[in-house]
């Protein structure tokens, strides 16, 4: 009877093991979270509820890498939430020549510091090359916070003097929408390359990108493309 019971005992023991192990090893070989660096091509143009038209129309920026951390829904499902700082300054002059050896200098500044959270979602539409390379849909809502200043110097032998600067703040909301391909790399290690083919922003209800108008004759110009890298962890 002892013997039956040790034997019974055992089985159910070494059992509960052997789930167990399982059940880390498909953690293991799917881990559902990972964390990556991304980086896209988009413009941003913010628009500000200011008097002054200068302002009104300065605030742009372009996309910068952003950190992103993600969760794999299931197996074709994931969602990301990344965040990206920004600070984007333009400088432009022109020379006015008053008199001989008597120049003026009229220095034009725009800079714009913000926060983009990228909050995004990925459908896998099929896989290919054994499952290593997967062709998705994307859609990302881009949150945004930025602060644009705006001031104008006039130079004349050395001296500086400010004409004018102001600055304001807004919260935006952009979105895009695009297929992609993803890759495994290495163990953990996949890459990504975007497409995003709908860019839009949703506050304004223009194009998000400022240069559209003068680059609508250059064919595909409306695309943006992004780039990207993922590492697999097990949690």
């Amino acid at each position: 009877m002892k013997k039956l019971t040790f034997l019974i005992f055992s089985i159910f023991y070494y059992s509960i093991i052997a789930q167990a192990q399982t059940t880390d090893t498909l953690k293991a070989a799917n881990p559902r979270f990972y964390v990556g660096l991304g980086l896209n091509g988009r413009y941003f143009e913010v628009s500000y509820n200011h008097q002054n038209y200068l302002l009104k129309n300065s605030g742009y920026f372009h996309a910068k890498p952003y950190l992103h951390f993600g969760y794999k829904l299931n197996k074709r499902i994931r969602l990301e939430a990344g965040v990206a700082y920004v600070n984007d300054k333009d400088h432009y002059y022109v020379t006015y020549v008053e008199a001989p050896k008597s120049y003026i200098n009229y220095h034009d500044y725009n800079q714009t510091k913000g926060f983009v959270i990228p909050l995004k979602i990925t459908h896998d539409f099929f896989h290919v090359f054994k499952g290593k390379v997967a062709v998705y849909g994307t859609g990302t809502i881009l949150p945004t916070y930025s602060k644009t200043r705006v001031w104008k110097v006039e130079e004349k032998a050395d001296v500086f003097n400010t004409t004018l600067d102001i600055q304001d703040s807004a919260l935006s909301t952009f979105a895009s929408l695009g297929i992609g391909a993803s890759v495994r790399i290495w163990k953990k290690f996949s890459g990504y390359h975007e497409v995003n083919i709908w860019n839009r922003n949703l506050t304004s209800g223009r194009n998000m990108d400022p240069f559209s108008n003068v680059r609508s004759q250059i064919p595909l110009s409306h695309l943006s493309f992004g780039i990207g890298l993922n590492y697999d962890l097990n949690l």
